[in-house]
């Protein structure tokens, strides 16, 4: 099978013809000139042709043959490797003689196609066709065939020389795989005049990217043509070539930048091909290592339910590490970050309250890179102040606690009773106070305090007490004791707490003369002529609520005359009051000496206030403590102190301090008072600051084998780190022992070495010795019967002569029998026997080297996805001879599939994705974030009607259903009652019926009241003169109530809970404190929202009924323009009792995002042009679920746009 012939020639045949040595001359001389200038297609043969030659062959075996016979002695035998004088053969029978080169050199061969520009190596990814020359081993140079066929995926062969017989596929039965390393490549001849290969060529050459991390691979993308094979070489700038590589042609090359290190390089391609080579142009490309910017915190101090966000941006960085430090206890969390992520989240509760500072650690495969660090720290919830508006409330009061609260989520809050403990906890809708109407407390003395949240921490307020006071007199007063008809008679209360004052009236006899609601709870006047001549008595009931009967009380009573004409005075001087530092004086006044009125009031004399001296210390103050100083009063002599501020630790020192290294951590010391020595302030510990290490200096230079080493100094403490400098490889080669073939010495193509330290990188390859070129021959001496003759031959090419023995006559040789069998390198002998009688003569033949014939795979490995493999060693398996060293096959890297959730994350869990890897069925673990409560839903809402609560809803995770913020109570607004109607008129004998309806829209509620009976005509009328009045009967205790605590019907006039003003008219416009905006009257009790009173409000809660002078409207529409154009408001709420919206309503309202409609009534024609024109295009929009469709359409009509959500 192999190209390498032995140097013993051939004895010869006796009766050689002239012609065949003629023959052998022509052959001879076309092997030459094909090698030499190649060839031209001389004839008309195919592929066919040629392997339906070879196909005749089949079977044919032995040494010398035909093949070699033709072809020509060398070495003197016809007996060597015969396999491509086989494939010679068959072309010249086929008549493709000039196309397909004539030589028993396999090695000859190969460059004889390569030289035409028609050779193709396997590694190309040329596909063989039938009547190809395919040359197998290391250079071609091992063995040939013709090929028949091939398919996807094998090569189907003729071969000669195949164990000295010619068979298909050279006795293996599947053929060869196309990506067998066996084959070198194919011979293609010039069947068709197929074109020359054309030079290699580079169209496109770019890197991936321009900048690289130390972890990452650089990818060179290259686009080619008619190239087999490439080498990429890689220079640094300052450094030269740091990278040689050779591998078959590609379009993709990637090499991991840790093998390069850091630096600026430029890189090129040398493209080969049968043809020859060429160079592409050079790209240019950086390595460099971690870096970044923009580090810091989203804000400088965090409540306990924030979450703390760490900012960074990085590049070149594989991976990093935060850590977070607290102060007084260090290292609190260390967490592998995604660089993709820019920064680290936490939230503030896991870690706490108290001061720290984070820096984050950046990775690539070479080391490490410390930040700078930031600060930031974690309040709890806390206060500074908590206060009421006032000590003492009235029952009509709003009681208001106020808390001046920080970094606190939300809050409680509790109010206990003295007595009876606690009343009221409630949650805040805010966390700047809490407000209670007093009436729903009662009378009484109360405590109040705050529980304020955030994250797991709450903490509680000092408690804060105030009063709620029922109503309260000290005096009742008549401004004299005796009016004349013409005057007014004057009450003066001095009252508290009240909200409602009735006064009665009795004359001395005793009979009720007048009972009148007042207008104020302090005074009240009325026309003495009104009540007539007499004497009278009066008292007042104070009343806590004007709504309420159950808090009140009576004043005692005063007298007073009415007469016809008033009294001259007799006029008394009132003495003067001195005024003192601490009260007020009085000048000197008037008053009648007869009636008590008060002729010239005294003026009030300001009180005259302290005089404090400077004062003197009388307890000095030291670091810790407060000291005293006393004042004296020049006028009274009294005293008082005022605290003297502690002096503070004013000189302070710092103790235990150590200074921070590149490797030790520092302290910054504890900071203690010089005078007092107390320790004011732990110190902190200051973490290593890393070493901050300059370019480095090459101390041990890299050779072609060994690896170098370079030294980096740290600039702040010198230490020194040392890092790998890679081989640089054999960059520089060239050929040695190159030697020319002759005609009986072997030749050699070289050793290909390294110029730089010699090594020999790729050993050459025997060039097998030509054979001698022997003329016809000449007989120098002629046989005789006896003795034998001599037939000299000489060497056309050098010159040499050899002879053959004629013999006397000819030897009948027996077949031979082997006395040394060969092995894979060493020759055997075969000695032959003439079988003549007589005749004992023998003759000894050499028996070629069998070569390695049959090898084997040991060692082989498949590479895997974490390890690499390896391709095996070839040996021999008859010598045991390693033949050729395997090579390393890398890692293939995991496949990983697309993932498969395993776990799907919640609201409030994070989740799991398993991927698995479709080649080692390993599996990694990715975490899916928790998905937080994204879309929330109002449940259980309810809306207030006139006598049921109603509820703003909770509003809940749509997905979890978790209640995220519970809904308020929406109080009852109750019934708006008309002036009644009569249905039945009342007679002297039976009482009438007034019914009453409910003017609230959707309210059916009605109600019945009583008219009292008609007075007889016989008896006289007991009416006084207030027609609302009715007199009353005299009582044993006609100045108290009745037990139910509600004046007796004939003494103060029906209670009207529900209405006590007459609605205003049309058009009016009216303000809302409540609900801070303007409205406008449109009917009886419906009014329009105008605007808000707040300027830019953000939110926008439309009430469906206000209350205005005790009289109760609804809200039924929306003006247009309401509140266009505010581009701050963002939530909207429209209730259930709007019936129309004007044009333009919310335009322009760019952030308007929130928008919830309760009311079912709306229609295009009821809602203006442009409503919602320009609010926010990723707006909320909550409808009534049965006006979904419906609204959808009309919302879009009126400016929403189709981007917006409209939901139920």
């Amino acid at each position: 099978m192999y190209s390498d012939f032995g140097k013993n020639g051939e004895k010869g045949e006796e009766n050689m013809k002239k012609n065949r040595y003629a023959k052998k001359i022509g052959f001879l001389i076309i092997i030459l000139f094909c090698v030499i200038c190649g060839s031209k297609k001389v004839n008309a043969a195919t592929a066919a042709d040629v392997v339906n030659v070879a196909k005749a062959e089949v079977g044919t075996q032995g040494r010398p043959n035909k093949y070699t016979r033709w072809l020509g002695v060398i070495s003197g035998s016809y007996s060597y490797a015969w396999c491509h004088a086989f494939v010679s053969w068959c072309g010249e029978q086929a008549g493709a003689g000039s196309i397909i080169p004539h030589t028993a050199s396999c090695s000859v061969g190969v460059q004889w196609f390569k030289n035409q520009g028609r050779f193709h190596l396997r590694s190309s990814g040329y596909k063989p066709v039938a009547g190809d020359i395919i040359y197998f081993g290391s250079g071609g140079g091992s063995h040939v065939g013709i090929v028949t066929s091939s398919s996807a995926t094998n090569v189907y062969t003729i071969e000669g020389n195949a164990r000295d017989t010619v068979k298909i596929n050279g006795g293996y039965a599947n053929g060869y795989s196309l990506s067998s390393t066996y084959i070198y490549g194919y011979g293609s001849p010039a069947y068709d005049s197929q074109p020359v290969t054309p030079w290699p060529s580079c169209s496109n050459l770019y890197t991936s990217q321009s900048i690289y991390g130390l972890h990452e691979k650089v990818e060179f993308h290259i686009a080619t043509a008619n190239t087999d094979r490439m080498t990429i070489g890689i220079d640094k700038v300052g450094v030269g070539r740091v990278f040689t590589e050779s591998f078959d042609a590609t379009d993709c090359y990637g090499i991991w930048a840790s093998t390069l290190g850091e630096g600026e390089y430029t890189a090129y391609f040398t493209l080969h091909n049968s043809r020859g080579w060429v160079d592409t142009g050079s790209v240019r490309f950086y390595v460099w290592k971690p870096w970044y910017k923009d580090l810091g915190v989203s804000k400088a101090k965090y409540a306990l339910h924030d979450k703390v966000q760490i900012n960074i941006k990085v590049a070149q960085t594989w991976w990093m590490l935060v850590g977070i430090d607290k102060e007084g206890e260090g290292r609190v969390v260390t967490a592998e970050c995604n660089p993709a992520d820019d920064g680290y989240s936490i939230d503030a509760k896991n870690l706490g309250e108290g001061n720290y500072s984070a820096y984050f650690t950046l990775y690539d495969t070479e080391g490490s890179r410390d930040t700078e660090k930031v600060k930031f720290s974690i309040v709890k919830p806390g206060y500074s102040t908590i206060t009421t508006e006032k000590e003492n409330y009235s029952l009509a009061d709003t009681v208001r606690i106020n808390v001046d609260s920080s970094y606190t989520a939300y809050m409680d809050v509790g109010i206990d009773k003295e007595g009876e403990g606690r009343v009221l906890t409630r949650r805040c809708d805010s966390t700047d106070g809490y407000s209670v109407d007093a009436k729903e407390l009662g009378d009484g003395n109360y405590t109040a305090y705050f529980t304020l949240y955030s994250g797991d921490y709450n903490t509680d307020t000092e408690k804060i007490s105030f009063s709620i006071k029922r109503p309260e007199y000290s005096s009742i007063k008549v401004s004299k004791p005796i009016y004349g008809l013409s005057e007014l008679v004057k009450f003066s209360v001095d009252s508290k707490y009240a909200d409602r004052m009735i006064i009665g009236i009795n004359n001395s006899e005793g009979q009720r003369v007048l009972t009148e609601d007042c207008n104020s709870v302090n005074s009240y006047n009325v026309k003495a002529e009104r009540l007539g001549i007499g004497d009278y008595t009066a008292y007042v009931t104070l009343y806590g609520t004007k709504s309420r009967w159950d808090y009140f009380i009576d004043t005692e009573k005063v007298s007073f005359s009415v007469r016809e004409k008033a009294h001259e005075h007799e006029i008394v001087t009132i003495p003067e009051v001195p005024a003192t530092c601490d009260k007020e004086g009085k000048t000197v006044g008037k008053q009648c000496a007869t009636c008590g009125e008060i002729i010239e009031e005294p003026k009030i004399i300001e009180k005259l206030n302290h005089k404090y001296d400077d004062g003197k210390v009388t307890q000095k103050p030291t670091c810790t403590k407060k000291g005293v100083k006393t004042y004296t009063c020049e006028h009274c002599k009294k005293t008082k102190t005022e605290d003297i501020p502690a002096t503070g630790h004013q000189k302070r020192d710092v103790r235990n301090k150590k200074e921070v290294t590149c490797e030790i951590d520092g302290y910054s010391g504890d900071e203690y008072c010089s005078d007092c020595g107390e320790l004011l302030k732990k110190g902190t510990i200051i973490t290593a600051i890393g070493h901050d290490w300059n370019k480095g200096e090459i101390t041990k230079k890299a050779t072609c084998t060994e690896a170098g080493e370079k030294t980096y100094t740290c600039k702040s403490c010198s230490n020194k780190r040392v890092e790998i400098v890679p081989e640089t490889g054999h960059l520089e080669t060239e050929v040695r022992n190159k030697k020319e073939a002759t005609c009986e010495q072997n030749g050699y193509t070289g050793d290909t070495c390294c110029t730089i330290c010699g090594t020999v990188l790729e050993k050459g390859e025997v060039i097998s010795a030509l054979g001698h070129n022997w003329n016809q021959g000449e007989i120098t001496k002629e046989a005789t019967e006896t003795e034998e003759g001599i037939k000299t031959y000489t060497c056309r090419t050098c010159k040499k002569t050899e002879t053959e023995v004629i013999p006397v006559k000819k030897h009948n040789w027996d077949k031979g029998v082997i006395i040394k069998q060969p092995t894979c390198t060493e020759d055997g002998e075969r000695i032959y026997t003439c079988t003549d009688a007589g005749c004992n003569k023998t003759y000894t033949e050499k028996v070629s080297a069998k070569g390695h014939q049959q090898t084997e795979i040991r060692h082989k490995k498949e590479a895997t996805c974490e390890e690499d493999g390896y391709t095996g060693n070839e040996y021999c398996t008859k010598c045991k001879k390693l033949l050729k060293k395997g090579e390393i096959i890398f890692a293939l890297d995991h496949d990983w599939n697309d993932g498969e959730i395993v776990k799907e994350a919640s609201c409030t869990e994070s989740g799991e994705k398993v991927y698995t890897c479709a080649r080692c069925k390993k599996t990694k673990v990715d975490i899916i974030p928790a998905k937080g409560h994204a879309d929330t839903e109002k449940k259980r809402e309810k809306e207030a009607t006139c006598e049921e609560n109603g509820y703003t809803g909770d509003e809940c995770c749509k997905e979890c259903e978790a209640v995220l913020k519970k809904g308020q109570i929406i109080p009852a607004f109750g019934h708006n009652w008309d002036k009644g109607t009569v249905s039945k008129e009342p007679s002297v004998t039976e009482e009438g019926i007034r019914e009453y309806k409910c003017l609230n829209v959707g309210c059916q509620e009605t109600k019945t009241e009583k008219i009292a009976k008609l007075p007889k005509p016989e008896e006289p009328s007991t009416e006084p003169e207030n027609p609302s009045i009715e007199p009353t009967k005299p009582s044993t205790d006609e100045t108290k109530p009745s037990k139910d605590n509600k004046i007796p019907a004939t003494e103060a006039p029906k209670k009207n809970t529900e209405t006590t003003q007459k609605p205003l008219k049309v058009g009016t416009k009216i303000t809302d404190k409540k609900s801070k905006a303007v409205y406008k009257v449109t009917g009886k009790n419906t009014v329009q929202y105008i605007k808000s009173t707040v300027k830019n409000v953000k939110t926008v809660n439309i009430p469906a009924i206000i209350t205005v002078n005790k009289v109760k409207y609804q809200v039924t529409s929306i003006a247009a323009k309401a509140v266009k154009g505010n581009k701050k408001l963002i939530k909207v709420v429209i209730p259930g009792s709007i019936r129309s919206i004007g044009a333009q309503a919310f335009a322009g309202c760019k952030n308007l995002k929130n928008i919830t409609i309760k009311t079912p009534y709306l229609t295009k024609k009821k809602v203006g042009a442009k409503a919602f024109k320009g609010i926010s295009a990723k707006a909320i929009i909550k409808v009534p679920k049965k006006q979904l469709k419906a609204y959808q359409k009309m919302l879009v009509s009126k400016g929403v746009s189709k981007k917006a959500k409209i939901k139920k």
